[in-house]
């Protein structure tokens, strides 16, 4: 049986357990912070892929008539060029943006603008990947079990709590973006820094995220319990 079934049916078995049970489970196990990755785990977009929402505003750069006709191609250029710059470091949307602004000879305030407009689009298309783990999620809580959020995001936090509380997720206690502390899940240098901040030892923390390398791999290289959720 592969990895992705196997932890797959762990989490449906827990799923189907009570909040006694879970919490019997999960201090059996000696865990005490459950961490979740967010994009493509507990949160989806409705038009798919990243790229699709730079789709969407490329329609509405378009109708600005500014002179960018190819503004979902430019958009996916920025990120590679900036991150080739910044690498092994997370970038930022407004360093994206820079390089946009840079490129394409366009005013601060025009880049600003367009920026705003893929905020709003993540915003609006963002919805929860799945019932039953967001029951699982709320169940968790309801058992005392410490909640944060560990991300390889370039969004900033504010946009990402916004996003989370219109999808009805409240109750946790952190999130770690690798926009703020410029360490990544994939490179593994995230999870080293959220034990350090939490001050646990790796065992007593359980990742749940959709990335064979970063939310998986990087995870058990740093000693934590990962569970692949695809």
């Amino acid at each position: 049986m592969n990895i992705k079934r196997k932890t797959k049916i762990i989490l449906r078995k827990v799923l189907g357990k009570n909040v006694r049970e879970i919490k019997k489970i999960l201090y059996k196990n000696k865990f005490q912070i459950l961490s979740f990755d967010i994009f493509d785990t507990l949160i989806i977009r409705d038009t798919g892929e990243p790229a699709s929402i730079f789709a969407l505003v490329d329609e509405k750069v378009k109708q600005m008539n500014i002179g960018i006709d190819n503004f979902m191609q430019i958009r996916v250029e920025a990120e590679k060029k900036i991150r080739s710059i910044n690498y092994p470091y997370e970038v930022t949307i407004d360093d994206i943006y820079d390089v946009i602004r840079s490129e394409c000879n366009i005013s601060v305030e025009t880049a600003k603008y367009i920026k705003e407009l893929e905020i709003h689009e993540e915003f609006e298309h963002c919805i929860i990947s799945d019932n039953e783990l967001l029951i699982f999620y709320n169940n968790i809580y309801s058992c005392g079990i410490k909640i944060i959020f560990v991300s390889d995001m370039y969004l900033p936090k504010e946009i990402i709590k916004k996003i989370l509380n219109k999808n009805g997720i409240y109750n946790y206690s952190c999130i770690y973006l690798s926009n703020q502390s410029k360490y990544t899940k994939k490179s593994g240098l995230l999870f080293r820094y959220v034990l350090q901040q939490e001050k646990v030892e790796p065992t007593k923390i359980m990742h749940i995220g959709d990335n064979p390398l970063g939310d998986y791999l990087r995870a058990k290289q740093y000693g934590i319990k990962a569970v692949l959720w695809k």
